[in-house]
């Protein structure tokens, strides 16, 4: 997931440009974090983009009794490193929301496909954007 923001024009004094870019680093890094905490905690309690997560199969249920875990809990948290893995970094203009490791981005793709969680729903991202914004001034 990519939070990105493009800032128009041209700005010819060093200092100001400076502040520009202190204040937008700043904004993108509060931002980022912020969304990276929103998908972490809403994946946890069960819900994904569009609400609750459906229910693992049953196959997969009984391999998590087999485990001693609970088989109806349904948040991506098996042995808890996917999540894990999940971090945020400023690049340029965006903040990035990824996985540190192969292995989580491959369960983490796999997994949204089915449970759809690695985005900011729509909520989310106006919160996002008021506090993008806060930052900025």
């Amino acid at each position: 997931m990519r939070l990105s923001v493009s800032v128009g024009g041209t700005l010819t004094v060093s200092k100001i440009q400076k502040q520009v870019s202190d204040k937008m680093r700043k904004a993108l890094a509060v931002a980022g974090t912020k969304a990276l905490s929103m998908i972490k905690r809403r994946t946890n309690k069960g819900d994904g983009l569009n609400g609750k997560f459906k229910p693992y199969s049953k196959g997969y249920q009984a391999y998590k009794v087999d485990k001693g875990k609970n088989p109806f809990t349904v948040n991506l948290r098996d042995g808890g490193d996917m999540m894990k893995n999940m971090t945020a970094r400023i690049q340029g203009d965006t903040a990035l929301i990824y996985f540190t490791t192969a292995e989580s981005n491959k369960k983490a793709y796999f997994n949204d496909k089915i449970r759809p969680f690695f985005d900011l729903n729509e909520e989310e991202q106006k919160t996002i954007s008021n506090i993008f914004t806060r930052y900025l001034k």
